[in-house]
């Protein structure tokens, strides 16, 4: 049986390296975007700024041993590989699934087209993705064969997820939903205690970084902003009226005559008050650079706060309004997402000088010589995601419907798969715009449930479980 294992998995790896090459072939240089250019310069500099510092970490990591542009690409693929490997050999051995089932799901993980646009582009997404696609594998490891090395393992995945995207602070909060769900008891507790005093100290060491740095006492200018960005679309369904507290109020009536008096108008749902000049929020931010004399990242700190607190407000004192106004129409873009940086090569009209110098390009590098994507291959991406998504809730309702048919066991671990996607989903309509790379941490989840039910459907016996 091993040697059955080892064998398909050299025949994934083998599939997967041709996938990848075509990928490489079409695009033999990685994309590069405006994204890029800040993770490659904070790489450089060290001034990590509005992001997590996880990516520019890893980029420099890389760049020690690998100094090519290509380096990082093959790094990206490896761990991509190796993370549905892992996740592969979890689900082998929880639902002791036959030899066929582990190579048509494995199939299915490593040519997941999204991904390996990704994994060729200078982005954090695929290790992102990467680094939650194990952190989950080794917490349905733990459920079968609890012990400390592997809870141990699972948090030190959950902290590396953190560090490198803002959304992986959904982790913590969904092991311990996990843990006290599924294994009742003091140990799970404790287990909660702990992870939960982790992170509360990992976050107020974020704190007393930034406060260092920038003199601003926030986690994450980012989510600062995230939240007035997303609470600007309640901006004239709430009534100033309704609200008592009177700094907030102000805020809200300088948004609205701001917005009453100039041209600039977000038309969707997205992120167009964090970036476009003539938002409020960068109309702020830009006259205290200037009287100020801050650096773009202090400026962006220098605000937060404030933008956090008015967001928080609105969220919190008003959260119909907010569900009418952002999350239901959210649903249009959760429906469709955008296509992002899948839509073009080059996407990006200039090239930075600091990542042409760091990794010795010149701009008639940046060049393409198929873009297979952009012609054909977002059809079918478009076109199957709806249908994957339809797959899933037919799975989940398949798996409910025949609950009592699975073991103990495999009912608790696939109850854990059905759950991630959901929450994943639930989190990012109640806080983000959807794009196919921010779902990349779903799609192997997706289609492990989707195969597992459809195995157990036609095979109609139990789901056993290794010791």
């Amino acid at each position: 049986m091993v040697h059955k294992i080892w064998k398909a998995d050299i025949i994934l790896l083998l599939i997967y390296v041709a996938c990848a090459a075509i990928v490489m072939y079409c695009y033999p240089v990685p994309q590069l975007t405006w994204d890029s250019f800040y993770y490659v310069k904070a790489s450089v500099t060290g001034d990590y700024g509005i992001r997590p510092a996880g990516y520019a970490i890893f980029l420099r990591i890389v760049h020690l041993f690998l100094p090519d542009i290509q380096g990082v690409v093959y790094i990206q693929f490896l761990l991509h590989f190796l993370s549905l490997l892992f996740l592969l050999r979890v689900i082998k051995n929880v639902f002791n699934v036959s030899s066929a089932i582990y190579i048509v799901l494995g199939l299915l993980l490593i040519a997941e087209p999204v991904a390996l646009y990704y994994a060729n582009n200078i982005l954090s997404d695929i290790l992102f993705s990467a680094i939650s696609t194990a952190a989950l594998a080794s917490l349905l490891w733990y459920l079968s064969k609890p012990s400390i090395l592997l809870l141990a393992l699972h948090l030190l995945l959950v902290f590396l997820a953190i560090e490198v995207r803002l959304i992986a602070l959904f982790h913590p909060f969904f092991t311990c939903a996990v843990l006290l769900v599924a294994k009742r008891g003091i140990h799970s507790l404790i287990s909660c205690i702990v992870i939960a005093t982790l992170f509360g100290i990992l976050w107020q060491w974020h704190v007393s970084v930034n406060k260092k740095e920038y003199g601003v006492s926030t986690y994450s200018a980012f989510s600062d902003w995230t939240a007035a960005n997303n609470a600007l679309y309640s901006l004239y369904s709430v009534d100033e009226n309704f609200i008592n507290n009177p700094d907030i109020k102000a805020q809200h009536l300088m948004f609205r005559h701001y917005m009453d008096t100039s041209s600039f108008k977000a038309n969707e749902i997205g992120s167009a008050y964090l970036w476009d000049d003539a938002s409020p929020l960068n109309h702020i931010r830009i006259h205290m650079a200037d009287s100020l004399h801050l650096s773009y990242n202090a400026s962006w700190f220098y605000v937060a706060p404030e933008f956090g607190r008015y967001g928080s407000y609105i969220l919190w004192h008003f959260p119909g309004t907010y569900i009418k106004t952002f999350v239901l129409p959210n649903l249009a873009t959760m429906a469709k997402p955008l296509l992002g940086e899948m839509s073009d090569y080059r996407i990006t009209p200039f090239m930075d000088t600091i990542t042409l110098a760091r990794y010795h390009l010149r701009e008639n590098d940046i060049k393409f010589r198929k873009e297979p994507y952009k012609r054909r291959i977002n059809k079918v991406i478009t076109a199957a995601y709806p249908v994957e998504f339809i797959l899933f809730a037919l799975s989940g309702i398949l798996f409910l419907t025949n609950i009592n048919k699975w073991a103990k066991e495999g009912r608790i671990a696939m109850c854990v798969l059905l759950a991630f996607p959901i929450l994943y989903y639930g989190a990012m309509l109640w806080s983000s715009w959807f794009i196919y790379r921010y779902l990349l941490p779903v799609y192997p989840i997706v289609f492990a449930v989707i195969v597992l039910n459809i195995s157990k459907l036609l095979n109609k016996q139990p789901a056993t479980v290794n010791s």
